[in-house]
């Protein structure tokens, strides 16, 4: 069985069967290493990383209406609405920095989410090539995130 990275590598320089943009959501709890390997992937093969907390969190810095709104619900600890994190995506999805491919990783997170991206990558001809699971055991996860920094904002 081949690697996540030797299945993308393959697929990327025409060596899988059919060569195609890469289209994948990575699926796992926080510190399972989405955003680690997301970035590696993006340095070797040239496709966006869309991290939704790393997007909300840059919006919230941001001094309009958009970014006060996101920082309140953010300062709140209640999570942003469906729609606006759809919107933020889809405009992500049109950008010159995806045009070679996606990594999805913190959307969608629910159903809701998932239909709403099977309709727009549908409207695109673009249908995911892939989902990726990651799966650590717990005392694992435990360790990684009690080593992160938290950042007051």
């Amino acid at each position: 069985m081949a690697t996540f990275y030797e299945a993308v590598r393959r697929f990327v320089t025409g060596e899988a069967e059919e060569k195609r943009s890469i289209r994948s959501v990575l699926l796992g709890p926080p510190g399972a290493g989405k955003g680690t390997q997301a970035l590696n992937l993006k340095e070797q093969f040239g496709v966006c990383h869309l991290s939704t907390g790393d997007m909300l969190r840059e919006i919230a810095k941001q001094d309009s209406p958009l970014g006060q709104r996101v920082a309140r619900t953010l300062k709140a600890g209640e999570l942003v609405t469906d729609s606006l994190v759809i919107e933020i995506i889809e405009a992500n999805l049109q950008s010159d920095e995806c045009r070679l491919g996606f990594m999805l990783d913190g959307f969608p997170r629910n159903l809701t989410q998932a239909a709403k991206l099977d309709e727009y990558l549908e409207k695109q001809d673009e249908p995911l090539n892939n989902v990726v699971e990651f799966k650590v055991q717990d005392d694992v996860l435990v360790s990684r995130i009690s080593g992160r920094m938290i950042h007051q904002p």
